[in-house]
């Protein structure tokens, strides 16, 4: 037997914090001191090598040329120095200068103290430029293969130029059985009028955790899509935080999972509308089934400086056993008198009216809530451009169970 060094950190903490008793403030998340490679990052043609740091540098570069940004910020992240006695300390985090008043041109979506983590324990760093005017043909992708008693992390920052357009692909993967963590911390920036598209697929057995990190920094006009599917692991965390610092700059965060056996998801995210006339869309769907389950914060800051902004969240979750636990909490945050915030969920079993149709078929009503099961790991294969990504999913779903069919020529 392997022995292994473990820590725990505090990750994916709300930065307006909620009723301690209802548990959902932060995650803490269990990690193994061990690095492993299990590490795969190819670098397509029209790419090129950046300069270690490269996102932070950007970013903090465009953040020094809207100096009236960094005086409106709404409540960070809490901290380990605002972290009491394992709780968050309620005034300390919502009001206190020493939070309020801290500029900050990017933050790490599951914290810092888990981005730092991260980033030391990375067994691949890369840094990626995308020259302006340039679009990429093929995307960047990251494998991240799951090692027994081990952490498999990737560090990477992808820098997309004026005009660009890019996409990056990161898959988590356990080949063999163990226990272990398997992470990415990610950031990317997106110049002016420059177009990212973000996936990000977890598919591990049961004995891993996941570490999905991201930080986003949107210049002006700039556009990034994201898509988060987690179909497997035995603890998911994924955390995103965005700054949209430009003008007119947009995000769209697309969310999919599938909770079996005794999973636990983890969702944190936070977009910041800083420039004017901003928009953001999250959309999570979801299906938890057995005795799984997920807490999803979703946060909107619409900061002052932001006018004629828009933001929206929405989140639809079936709940296919009668033993799971669901947890959402949307957050607006509003210093703006001309903005939009928009929030809802609908959580539960299916619609009647589809459940009836369904059952007069011969379909039970357990049956076709676990349909989404299904449909959630064909649409994975179907939106990734990854063949081995694809094979990854139609493994998981063989060894789960789930009865998806899948492209023979994958």
């Amino acid at each position: 037997m392997v022995e292994t060094t473990t820590t725990t950190l505090r990750a994916n903490a709300l930065i307006s914090p909620t009723w301690h008793r209802l548990d959902m403030n932060e995650a803490e998340v269990d990690v193994v001191d061990s690095i492993a490679d299990g590490i795969e990052i190819h670098v397509p043609e029209g790419a090129q090598e950046a300069e270690f740091g490269a996102f932070a540098t950007a970013a903090l570069a465009a953040w020094a040329t809207r100096p009236e940004q960094a005086k409106t910020q709404n409540n960070t992240q809490p901290d380990d120095e605002i972290l009491n006695g394992g709780e968050v300390n309620l005034d300390l985090a919502a009001t206190s200068p020493v939070t309020r008043d801290m500029p900050q041109a990017f933050e790490h979506g599951m914290g810092r103290t888990a981005g730092e983590w991260l980033a030391a324990h990375a067994a691949k760093t890369r840094a990626v430029r995308v020259p302006a005017g340039t679009a990429l043909a093929e995307p960047i992708v990251v494998h991240a293969h799951g090692k027994n008693a081990a952490a498999s992390v990737a560090s990477l920052d992808v820098v997309v130029e004026e005009g660009a357009s890019a996409q990056v692909l990161v898959c988590f993967d356990a080949p063999e059985a163990g226990e272990g963590v398997i992470g990415s911390t990610l950031g990317v920036f997106a110049d002016a009028d420059a177009h990212v598209d973000i996936q990000t697929v977890h598919a591990a057995s049961d004995g891993f955790t996941t570490m999905d990190d991201t930080a986003l920094f949107l210049d002006d006009d700039a556009r990034i899509t994201v898509r988060h599917t987690v179909l497997g692991a035995g603890k998911s965390f994924v955390g995103l935080a965005g700054n949209l610092s430009g003008k007119r700059s947009d995000v769209h965060v697309t969310t999919r999972y599938v909770g079996h056996g005794e999973e636990a998801l983890d969702f944190n995210y936070l977009l910041r509308h800083r420039g004017e006339k901003t928009t953001c869309l999250m959309d999570a769907q979801g299906v938890l089934t057995d005795k799984c389950m997920k807490i999803l914060r979703g946060t909107i800051d619409l900061a002052c400086g932001c006018a004629g902004a828009e933001g929206t969240e929405t989140e639809s979750v079936i709940l296919a056993d009668e033993r799971v636990k669901n947890k959402s909490i949307p957050i607006i945050l509003c210093s703006e008198d001309d903005v939009a915030g928009n929030h809802g969920a609908t959580i539960g079993h299916m619609r009647p009216e589809q459940l009836n149709y369904l059952m007069s078929r011969g379909i039970s009503q357990e049956a076709a809530e676990r349909l989404f099961a299904t449909a959630t790991f064909e649409d994975a294969a179907i939106t990734t451009p990854d063949a081995y990504t694809r094979q990854v999913i139609a493994k998981l779903a063989a060894e789960i169970g789930v009865p998806a069919q899948f492209d023979e020529a994958e």
